[in-house]
């Protein structure tokens, strides 16, 4: 089971992106934070590497191809 974090989201943001994860990936951690001073941040972690940024240009979760991203990241480092 590898830990799987999104850092930093609007908790609404979160509980969409965490249920499409664990659709795919039941055994894999996520865990969450919201960010009172800064408004829509969200970061994607796997297994240590940043693989989605809200803030460095990849903008919100909101499309099959951005969540196909994240989704293929957590199989590549071994996901289920």
């Amino acid at each position: 089971m590898l830990p799987t974090a999104v850092r930093e989201a609007t908790p609404l943001k979160y509980k969409a992106l965490e249920n499409a994860i664990k659709a795919k990936f039941s055994s894999v951690k996520c865990s969450g934070q919201a960010t009172p001073e800064a408004s829509g941040k969200l970061e994607v972690v796997v297994d240590g590497k940043l693989v989605h940024s809200k803030a460095g240009g990849d903008g919100y979760v909101d499309s099959p191809d951005k969540l196909g991203k994240i989704l293929d990241a957590i199989g590549a480092a071994g996901g289920k």
